[in-house]
């Protein structure tokens, strides 16, 4: 009986789960949670009466959200405001609409990192569409070979070839975020 009772305690204890951390999380990142089918309706409103208060109603809504959330919301309202949109969006429209801002203003990201840095931004964003999130670029030869393309037409030594690789995968990866 002993030798039972000395392998019972040996053994993990039921431990009552504590749910008071989960608890916090969610009360604390509720507020930064866009929700996207009142954010339609809001723009719908927006689309068929531009009025401040309509365009506050939205700002307001979206205050929490991260950066490039806010600037691709700030390019759909310009669009609505100059009447690019007619038609009221549904989930999939919107989807669709944010996801082509969202391109464009990467591209004009890339575009005016590649000006900066004295690049040629067609070719930067060759390779950024051809960037792979998560894959090594030994293990994508389609961005391998673009990059030496690049390293080639600039006309750089080893070192500086090193640097340009790294210098992209950073904006890429950065851009990816």
């Amino acid at each position: 009986m002993d030798r039972m009772n000395d392998f019972n305690e040996k053994l993990p204890q039921k431990k009552q789960m504590d749910f008071t951390d989960i608890k916090i999380s969610v009360e604390k990142y509720s507020s930064e949670i866009i929700d996207y089918d009142y954010l339609i309706e809001l723009l719908n409103n927006y689309m068929d009466e531009k009025t401040p208060e309509n365009e506050a109603a939205i700002k307001e809504h979206v205050a929490s959200s991260n950066s490039v959330e806010e600037l691709d919301l700030r390019r759909l309202l310009e669009g609505i405001l100059a009447g690019h949109f007619h038609k009221h969006f549904t989930s999939q429209s919107f989807n669709d609409v944010i996801k082509e801002i969202h391109k464009e203003n990467q591209e004009l990201e890339l575009n005016r990192w590649a000006y900066e840095n004295g690049y040629n931004s067609e070719d930067i964003l060759e390779a950024y569409h051809l960037f792979i999130p998560g894959v090594e670029l030994k293990d994508n030869p389609s961005l391998n070979s673009k990059i030496n393309e690049i390293n080639i037409k600039l006309d750089l030594k080893f070192k500086k070839k090193k640097e340009l690789k790294d210098k992209l995968i950073m904006k890429f990866q950065e851009m990816d975020k």
